[in-house]
């Protein structure tokens, strides 16, 4: 027997456009010759009766009973597909954008089933806004780079999920960086991945939850910690790692038992409890924690036992609550107590012991020089190198800014107190129009200098100037491409935040000049001046390496 197919719609406040979307699958379904896909979609805590107009349709619905963001939903409708059986699912986004023709070729793609099939979007032939297209290729350069692969459409929604292997990956990244997160960890784990082109729509009274500024921003940061991830995973899988790190043991009291449901309750407890893992504890364990269900299944007690104190919390649902996400949350809350719990606690500060008394001796009468004291010097720092992401916003041409990213390293103290970085940027400049023709001038430079940096244990401030070299590219509908490269040199003010013991967050700007012609020539004429000096502010993470 043929694995069941399905259809994935992650839905936010899309009772508008989801109506489109879902005729359009009917039509293409009823020309379809194979096996017909399950259509389901996941009302991500909607508030516009989203779920009602997708029953009306003959979709079935799985809901939140809050908003938990695309990758919650995603993760909901992928984990309904598995455990009724399919091996992978295609999903398709609530928004209009995608075409149904292209979700059943995905369906049917000859790729494997445990292949990750990627839909592939000509956002500029679409006519796509410049911000979702600078922000697209900005993650699509940096994700590609921590992968070691390329990947041509990390935000595409198009796409079929091998499940299995989805969910052995255990992303819990939320909202829109889900997506991103499962690729690079498929790529780094040597999954294969297959791109495939596909249509893409953009309506005019198209709404969206995607913000171009700060989504892509969380994607990096969730790019960077689940590289961290994997590297650390990588080190602990030796058994010396694994009992210095001893799993959290968890035992489940349920009166049905879903093999599917437990396993969501404990990845979601290893989401939320950092260092440790939480497996199903075995009769020759010692429970850390246990759940028990109650007969319906309806509330949980949770209960953490810890120097010989036993903690319980209930945590209850409605009815209608899908199980899967019942169990997860229940896992969310457990991991996140236990966090809580575990966390070490403060020392007290320790007592002055009491000034011992030497006895007296007598006074010598014979005079010396008094030897100086020592000045104790500070142990210096040892050299740090950082892999850094940056996206920024700055002057381009005249009466226009432009927008987009970077990426670099930077060697602190490379030779003492000096600092080394390098660090190429690309950007896309506001629209222009020029003799009525609307231009747009797409920026990339590469350079390096010199530095110096001022550290305490939580925070850092970098200074570095150094000379690069730009292009910029200008071109419009009816001209004929015209292009600028020059050199100049720049100066940077950083400021380091450390959020964790390898991941930092900059936060700086950037100003600098253009040395010799600045202009841009088309057809033999100046058609636009790039003005000497610019600014620009620059906001990123930084991963020690």
């Amino acid at each position: 027997m043929d694995a069941p197919l399905f259809i994935i719609i992650p839905a936010y406040n899309a009772a508008r456009a989801l109506p489109d979307v879902l005729s359009d699958l009917k039509r293409e379904l009823s020309k379809r010759k194979g096996p017909l896909p399950e259509v389901v979609v996941v009302d991500d805590g909607s508030t516009d009766g989203t779920s009602e107009r997708a029953r009306e349709l003959g979709a079935q619905v799985l809901r939140h009973p809050q908003n938990r963001g695309k990758g919650a939903a995603l993760r909901t409708g992928l984990s309904h597909a598995q455990t009724s059986g399919a091996r992978s699912a295609v999903t398709i986004d609530a928004d209009g954008q995608h075409r149904a023709k292209d979700a059943l070729a995905l369906l049917d793609h000859p790729a494997p089933p445990d292949t990750f099939v990627i839909g592939v979007r000509d956002l500029k032939a679409a006519r796509a806004p410049r911000a979702n297209r600078a922000s697209n290729a900005f993650s699509n350069l940096v994700i590609s780079a921590f992968a070691g692969t390329k990947l041509l459409d990390t935000q595409c929604g198009l796409r079929r999920y091998p499940l299995p292997l989805t969910f052995e990956f255990d992303s819990g990244a939320p909202g829109f960086a889900f997506e991103a997160d499962v690729l690079l960890r498929a790529a780094r784990a040597g999954a294969r991945i297959e791109h495939t082109p596909v249509s893409v729509h953009y309506p005019e009274d198209r709404t969206t939850h995607f913000d171009s500024v700060r989504d892509p921003a969380k994607i990096v940061y969730f790019v960077l910690r689940a590289t961290a991830q994997v590297r650390r995973q990588a080190r602990t899988r030796s058994f010396f790692a694994k009992a210095l790190l001893p799993p959290f043991f968890v035992t489940v009291t349920a009166p049905e038992p879903n093999p599917a449901a437990l396993d969501a309750l404990l990845d979601a407890c290893t989401a939320a409890l950092a260092q440790k893992t939480c497996v199903e504890a075995s009769p020759a364990d010692t429970p850390d924690a246990s759940v028990e269900w109650d007969g319906e299944q309806i509330s949980a007690s949770i209960q953490l036992t810890r120097s010989g104190q036993t903690l319980r919390r209930t945590v209850s649902f409605q009815a209608s609550d899908p199980e899967l996400e019942r169990y997860r949350a229940v896992g969310f809350a457990l991991g996140t107590w236990a966090q809580e719990d575990l966390a070490p606690a403060p020392r007290p500060p320790e007592e002055a012991s009491p000034p011992r008394l030497a006895p007296e001796t007598p006074v010598p009468t014979t005079r010396s020089s008094p030897t100086p004291p020592r000045k104790r010097r500070r142990p210096a720092r040892p050299r740090e190198i950082y892999l850094e992401a940056h996206a920024l916003a700055g002057t381009g041409s005249a009466e226009s800014a432009r927008f987009g990213g970077g990426v670099g390293f930077s060697v602190l103290r490379a030779a003492g107190p000096v600092d080394l970085w390098f660090l190429t940027s690309g950007s896309l400049s506001t629209p222009l129009t020029r003799n009525g023709v609307e231009l747009e001038v797409a920026y990339w430079s590469l350079g390096s200098g010199i530095g110096t940096t001022a550290q305490s244990d939580t925070a850092a401030i970098s200074v570095a100037a150094g000379p690069f070299v730009e292009a910029a590219f200008t071109s419009g509908p009816a001209l004929t491409s015209g292009s600028r490269v020059g050199l100049g040199v720049e100066g940077f003010v950083w400021l380091r935040l450390r959020l964790h013991q390898r991941l930092q967050v900059l936060l700086g700007g950037e100003g600098g000049v253009r040395f010799g012609s600045t202009f841009v020539i088309i057809d033999d004429q100046v058609f636009e001046t790039i003005p000497p000096g610019f600014v620009s502010g620059r906001a990123g993470l930084a991963l020690s390496l």
